[in-house]
């Protein structure tokens, strides 16, 4: 059974399809105030265009969000989500190595 983390993102053919029938209805709706109500004909297609606007720009920035949160869930699995044993270790060996007198890339900008 998959979690909640598991879950893919937005797919294109949804988000396509999606927009594919907003522009159907938007088309449609024009005809019909056309054919209805001409004088409100202008208003009625800029209220549809900044609709399907928005759509297409929400769609593409689920789009483009998806893939990042993704890599992210990944990191988080790999790591458990902290990497505080990481830098434990390598503070153990930039000690180790202090210790036996090496110099470190720090020493090296300090010294003049």
């Amino acid at each position: 059974m998959t979690s909640e983390q598991d879950k893919p993102g937005i797919s294109a053919t949804v988000a396509f399809v999606t927009i594919a029938c907003l522009v159907g209805l938007a088309i449609a709706g024009s005809v019909f105030i056309i054919l209805i109500r001409p004088d409100a004909s202008a208003t009625f297609s800029n209220t549809i265009i900044i609709m399907i606007g928005i759509a297409i720009s929400f769609a593409g920035t689920l789009g483009i969000i998806a893939p990042v949160a993704r890599r992210v869930k990944t990191v988080e699995k790999q790591t458990n989500g902290t990497l505080s044993v990481l830098l434990q270790r390598n503070r153990d060996l930039v000690d180790a190595l202090h210790q036996n007198g090496v110099p470190l890339p720090e020493e090296k900008r300090n010294e003049p």
